[in-house]
């Protein structure tokens, strides 16, 4: 795992970021398809905490969000690209890694 400590405080979050998706992916590894597309609470209004799929899908998606806003704020001209709910925990373990990408 590569390290960025050597950027003070911005490195230093970069870390726990990597190590958060990191420790997420190898939970993940445990969950299996029928777990990840079922309803876990049936209570909730908020339709992003319904399922372990759901979960997800927020969280890959601000996860690309921050980046968007971090690149704006750098100066780029870069677009929201739009959410989806992804269907197996290959696809989203693949998507927390793009969260995380340099690009």
């Amino acid at each position: 795992m590569q390290k960025y400590r050597n950027n003070g405080a911005i490195g230093a979050l970069l870390d726990e970021y990597k190590k958060a998706i990191f420790e997420l992916k190898m939970l993940l590894n445990k969950v299996s398809t029928p777990q990840l597309k079922a309803i876990v609470d049936l209570e909730t209004k908020d339709p992003d905490c319904k399922s372990i799929q759901m979960i997800l899908t927020h969280v890959v998606r601000a996860g690309l969000r921050y980046v968007v806003y971090i690149r704006k704020n750098l100066g780029e001209d870069i677009d929201f690209q739009k959410g989806e709910t992804l269907t197996s925990i290959a696809v989203y373990q693949m998507a927390l890694d793009k969260v995380f990408q340099k690009k």
